[in-house]
């Protein structure tokens, strides 16, 4: 594994960072004929009367250009390569992210609208234009996350993102696409509840065989380390190609989950040599006493080291997180009880003394608030101990309150 991440050393030289993404340089490639099949940009832009306007932005490697397609009366983006990042690789990168999205419809992934060249033969893409911020940039400045997704709890506001997420990487395994780069940076949320994943550039297939040869690359020819380090998986960083699946991308998953959850990527290190490292030996992490246990669970299960251990699929995922979203639900409403609970006990324990009208009435009351708070947290978790031993303890303590004040046909009806 040394010898693969010399070779980084000295070719992505520049990419350093933990949240950088390394692209794989051996790649087999035959882009040739399906590039040579694509429209010249002036050509393409008459056709369908597209005026480029402004730059919306720029990345690593791409820029986005704001420009209308004047017949239809819409903005698209046209995405391509920045000029002084204009490479082979790059261009190619760029085609497979086409490719693939094309292949993907899904109200999760931005749809590409067509292809075509430009002046000096860089792919530009035609898209569906999305305003909003990156999910990395609101992580960083909660202020700058759209309105539509706040929430009084945070973690839960992430996790209604990380949700949408899922769904997207579900159905591209569903149509045979790894992705391989998820992370924060690579989504995008609009101010009307809209969640992209974003950037398939490294994407590859998990078919025997593409179809149309060369088009899109096969995870059986992923041998070098590619993604971004802090949150690869293991069988990334080795460019172990046997092992990618769609367990690969559930780890990546699991690692956004781990820095939702302690403010920090999964994996840290000095240099890039010590960030592939712990991604290659992926070590269980300690969380908090703060953190639920369940929830750490989820995070170590889904960044488990040996593929064969993590979640089977992005959907049972999801499906733990919504499981545990319930539970944590369910224990919140039986927290909210506690002085309550407290208050009516308090009654019982006035050894003595004689509960007037008054107090007998207003521990009714405390004592329908817990009947009702217990009850409906046992209709979404039913197995919450804490819930069940409250309601327990509620109705002893009512009991015993209707039998001081002597109110037999309240306690037979208990």
């Amino acid at each position: 594994f040394r010898q693969k991440w010399d070779t980084y050393a000295i070719t992505q030289e520049t990419m350093l960072a933990q949240d950088e993404t390394l692209y794989s340089t051996t790649m087999r490639s035959a882009e040739a004929a399906h590039t040579n099949a694509l429209e010249r940009m002036d050509d393409y832009a008459q056709q369908r009367d597209i005026h480029v306007k402004n730059v919306l932005g720029e990345g690593g490697m791409g820029v986005v250009w704001l420009a209308e397609q004047t017949t239809i009366g819409r903005e698209v983006a046209v995405k391509t390569i920045r000029e002084d990042r204009r490479s082979t690789t790059a261009s190619r990168e760029l085609l497979r992210e086409a490719w693939i999205t094309g292949r993907l419809e899904h109200p999760n992934i931005i749809p590409v609208h067509s292809l075509g060249l430009g002046e000096q033969g860089e792919p530009l893409l035609v898209m569906k234009r999305v305003e909003g911020v990156s999910w990395a940039d609101a992580l960083e400045d909660p202020s700058r996350l759209p309105e539509i997704f706040s929430r009084e709890d945070a973690l839960e506001a992430n996790l209604d993102i990380l949700d949408d997420v899922c769904k997207a990487v579900h159905f591209a395994h569903s149509r045979e696409i790894l992705h391989r780069d998820i992370k924060p940076d690579n989504v995008m949320l609009g101010p009307y509840g809209e969640v992209y994943l974003v950037d398939w550039g490294i994407a590859v297939s998990l078919a025997d065989a593409d179809e149309e040869v060369g088009q899109l690359p096969l995870a059986r020819d992923a041998t070098q380390p590619a993604g971004t380090p802090g949150y690869m998986a293991p069988e990334m960083a080795s460019g172990d190609a046997e092992q990618l699946g769609p367990r690969t991308d559930v780890y990546l998953l699991g690692a956004i989950l781990h820095e939702l959850i302690v403010g920090q990527v999964r994996h840290r290190g000095k240099d890039l040599y010590a960030i592939m490292f712990a991604a290659f030996c992926s070590v269980p992490f300690e969380y908090d006493e703060d953190v639920p246990s369940e929830l750490a669970e989820i995070c170590n299960r889904a960044t488990h080291v040996d593929p064969e251990q993590r979640f089977e699929s992005a959907e049972a995922f999801r499906q733990a997180l919504l499981e545990f979203r319930r539970h944590h639900s369910s224990r919140q409403i039986v927290r909210e009880l506690d002085a309550t609970l407290t208050a009516l006990e308090a009654y019982v324990l006035r050894e003595g003394a004689v509960l007037t009208p008054e107090e007998v009435s207003r521990a009714h009351g405390l004592f329908g608030t817990c009947r009702f708070g217990y009850e409906q947290s046992l209709q979404i978790w039913s197995e919450n101990t804490l819930a069940i031993q409250g309601l327990a303890r509620a109705w002893r303590a009512m009991l015993r309150i209707e039998l001081e004040a002597g109110n037999l046909a309240e306690v037979d009806a208990l």
